[in-house]
């Protein structure tokens, strides 16, 4: 397994804003902010050693395993719409407040 204390923290800056929000939730803390400011708190994180919190992980383990059941209805498994990339048109998914964007149209129309 590898030494996350020796990891730089240009390596951090590569790291996605999904990982790190990970990274930083399994250890209790805030995922909150700028791309910037999650790294700033990641690297923080593995210098300081914060350990993983074993109830944080089995809880974020369990709120996947139900939203991909979610995905699942009568016996059909649609795709999760938060990595569907094809069949609307548009430069944004959703806004902040996670409501779809008005500026998607279908591409059938």
């Amino acid at each position: 397994m590898c030494d996350l204390s020796k990891i730089s923290i240009q390596k951090v800056q590569l790291w996605s804003t999904e990982a790190l929000k990970a990274f930083l939730c399994v250890r209790k803390k805030s995922v909150e902010g700028a791309h910037e400011e999650l790294v700033a708190r990641a690297f923080a994180a593995l210098e300081d050693g914060i350990p993983v919190d074993h109830e944080a992980e089995n809880a974020e383990r369990v709120l996947l395993q139900e939203y991909k059941q979610k995905l699942c209805v009568e016996g059909v498994l649609y795709p999760d719409p938060f990595t569907i990339t094809t069949g609307l048109k548009g430069s944004k998914m959703g806004d902040s407040c996670g409501q779809a964007s008005s500026s998607l149209t279908s591409v059938n129309t």
